[in-house]
């Protein structure tokens, strides 16, 4: 179980989301977990982007000394076949959810579908919306 704490928060929920997806050979193995598209002619299929973290505060306390916290991970899948996001989004779904980390539970999650054609490639393209919630 990974500890949370105000100081690092970004950084350790990123950190701790992109280590258990990288350990969890996603798709047999054949994912790439990275930070960023990866847009070349020999990029591989299918990937896996885990954005930046946002947090949003509110219901501060009187003194300004307690807040509430939702945390926000986007994680993009980018697959050639419609049927791979599913299955990775699935996957991707068993590995979260039985992630613990302390301070922080997880709250929400949602998904979205699109088509991209950048390059006249066909990817399918699926969102993965994170919320983590804390109170400090």
């Amino acid at each position: 179980m990974v500890s949370i704490n105000d100081t690092t928060l970004r950084a350790n929920i990123y950190e701790t989301i992109y280590d258990t997806l990288t350990a969890a050979h996603l798709l047999s193995s054949t994912a790439t977990v990275t930070a960023a598209y990866i847009d070349s002619d020999t990029a591989p299929f299918p990937q896996v982007v885990i954005n930046p973290v946002d947090v949003d505060k509110d219901s501060f306390s009187f003194d300004k000394s307690i807040s509430s916290k939702n945390i926000n991970i986007v994680i993009d899948i980018y697959t050639k076949k419609n049927k791979d996001k599913d299955l990775l989004a699935d996957e991707i779904d068993g590995v979260i959810t039985s992630l613990s980390m302390s301070g922080v539970s997880l709250k929400g999650w949602t998904e979205s579908n699109a088509l991209e054609v950048p390059n006249d490639n066909k990817i399918h393209l699926k969102s993965i919306v994170l919320t983590y919630y804390r109170v400090s």
